[in-house]
């Protein structure tokens, strides 16, 4: 018996020191993989057999600008600096943004400023509503609940005291109310946000109907969110057009974003091209609205420009035979025009 149980020992010994051996064997081993991982990532497949490590080589970040540089850009960076700038966008931390909107009238640009809005300062922006197109397209905060306060503005076109009163303050995008309408005639009649309508949507009591009542909606929209009480910043649409960096810093002073968090390298000249409207597409041969429909546009753009000048605000785009000048503008530069 005393043989027996020594024998047993012996044994027990002999596993325990085998079972350290492999234990050290194996630990060496993966200390020796880690050091020589170098620039690879370590994961650990938990599906295999324990301890096992797999290599997994990081994937190049693709450069989401092209190498050609469009004329005239206003970053002004080469191709070299604009290879390493970061343009993602994201959420900002829950309830530590103030809730302000993005008020306008429909077919004002609200889509295309948002993009511009969201390339420049790098946070997502809302929407009062819920539109699928634009949440398909990349707007991922059209499908989230607006009052998160994690976005940067949010879009409305609202004009009741209730919904207002939700704001914190409001960035004002005004267009001029016959560019405004006719954007959102092709909007209704074309069936989406860049599409063109036929120009019989442009004629009858249909049309005219709604010239009266859109003209009326523009104006209290507009007067609405100018005397709510709020800071509230005035952008025109034909502005933007034609100094994009410039209103985009105004709108970043007025919404507290530091000049290191901006990001001009991020706008091109064409950005956000892909939801706007062509606008030669959309052109008329001739002025779509009569005599006594410009009378009733003319008014409202009076009473909306009188409250502007009062709150020190840059006024309404003027018109300015609009159509007609476009109409002269392609035939002047029609080769076969004779006239």
């Amino acid at each position: 018996m005393p043989a027996v149980r020594c024998c047993r020992r012996r044994v027990q010994a002999a596993l325990t020191a085998a079972v350290f051996m492999c234990a050290l064997f194996l630990m060496v081993n993966l200390i020796d993989d880690a050091v020589q991982m170098d620039e690879e990532y370590e994961t650990i497949d938990f599906t295999r057999p324990r301890g096992i490590i797999i290599k997994v080589t990081p994937p190049a970040l693709p450069n989401p600008f092209p190498e050609i540089i469009h004329e005239n850009d206003p970053s002004g960076l080469d191709n070299k600096q604009r290879r390493y700038v970061n343009c993602d966008v994201y959420f900002a931390d829950s309830s530590s943004r103030p809730l302000v909107a993005l008020a306008s009238f429909p077919g004002s640009g609200n889509t295309w400023l948002r993009y511009l809005l969201e390339r420049y300062i790098g946070i997502y922006t809302g929407s009062f509503y819920t539109d699928g197109d634009l949440a398909n397209a990349g707007f991922r905060g059209e499908s989230r609940y607006w009052k998160r306060r994690d976005m940067l503005v949010v879009k409305v076109h609202e004009t009741g005291d209730d919904a207002i009163s939700e704001f914190d303050g409001a960035v004002l995008l005004l267009r001029n109310p016959f560019d405004a309408i006719v954007s959102e005639r092709h909007r209704q009649s074309g069936g989406g946000h860049i599409k063109i309508a036929g120009k019989e949507a442009f004629q009858g009591t249909g049309w005219e109907s709604m010239v009266q009542d859109y003209a009326s909606y523009w104006e209290v929209l507009a007067t609405k969110w100018l005397e709510s009480g709020l800071p509230v910043l005035v952008v025109h649409y034909e502005k933007v057009k034609t100094d994009t960096l410039g209103e985009l810093s105004r709108i970043a002073d007025f919404l507290n974003v530091s000049v290191a968090d901006r990001r001009p390298e991020c706008i091109l000249p064409d950005s956000g091209n892909q939801f706007r409207r062509d606008a030669k597409a959309a052109r008329f041969p001739s002025d779509p609205f009569t005599p006594a429909l410009h009378d009733i546009i003319d008014k409202k753009i009076r009473i909306v420009n009188f409250i502007l000048r009062e709150e020190g605000a840059p006024t309404v785009v003027p018109q300015n035979d609009h159509f007609a000048q476009s109409l002269r503008h392609d035939t002047s530069s029609d080769p076969t025009n004779r006239s």
